[in-house]
This record gives structure tokens, sequence and C-alpha cells, in this order.
């Protein structure tokens, strides 16, 4: 960990990734919440840094354009927080290849995250995909 960053500065850093970056769109704070080596686990290996986490987020909000994520717990430990949270919002556009079905699906996620230097270099996501996928009419319920 950082000498100069706290627990709590990581806490705050990730509030304001799910809080500012993601639900109120404010893409370009990305340059200022994730290093420019900032791996993501759960996105194409062809996305790194700050700059791939947008590339992500547009992607996500082309099929999800209302989508929000909201924090249900967070722990932290050294160099690492954890958050559990739901995912909500309608499918406006292509995911998954499928269609866009005009559904609002929630679903759950938990994220994994990695400081250096205070900002983020890695990402370990995992979201219910089979939940939104069946919401969405593409698995039976």
């Amino acid at each position: 960990m950082d000498y100069t960053a706290s627990i709590e500065d990581h806490k705050r850093l990730v509030q304001r990734v799910y809080e500012e970056f993601t639900n109120q769109r404010q893409l370009d704070l990305a340059d200022a919440l994730f290093s420019p080596d900032f791996v993501d686990h759960g996105a194409p290996a062809t996305r790194r840094g700050a700059e791939g986490v947008k590339e992500t987020t547009r992607a996500f909000l082309a099929a999800f354009p209302d989508f929000k994520f909201e924090i249900e717990a967070m722990v932290a430990e050294g160099d690492q927080v954890h958050v559990r949270g739901t995912i909500s919002g309608t499918q406006q556009g292509a995911y998954a290849g499928l269609p866009a079905s005009g559904k609002h699906a929630r679903w759950s996620a938990m994220d994994d995250f990695r400081f250096e230097n205070g900002k983020i270099v890695e990402r370990w996501t995992e979201r219910n995909r089979i939940a939104l996928l069946k919401q969405l009419g593409a698995l039976p319920g």
C-alpha cells in the first residue's frame, strides 16, 4: 500500500468510481481514479488503463443507458477494497448478442480493487449474468 494512502482513502476512491464515474457518467474521472497500468480482469485484455475503463463503460451504457450500481457492502484491508452491490438497468441496446429487449433487470455484482500510489491498478469482477440473462428472456426463468 502506498504510504500516503489510507484504507479510508481507498474506500473513498471506490465510492467515487460508483457514485461519480459510473452513476453520474463522469467518465473523465477515470484519469484521476485509475492507473495508466490498470488491468480489469473482467474486461477484454485490449482494454487497459483509464481509456480501457471508459471504453468498457461506454459499451455497457450503449446497452443499458440508465444503469446504476448500488453499493450494499464495502470491506477494505491493506491495498484492496471489496464491494458487493446491485446493478440495475433497462436493456435499450444489444448486449451479449441479444437485441434490445426494453426489459428492466437487477442483478448482483462483486468487485475487488487493488491500489498502488493512490490509484486503482487492478479490478476483479463477478456479475450474476445468469440472473441478468433470465430477466432479459435469453434463458428460461
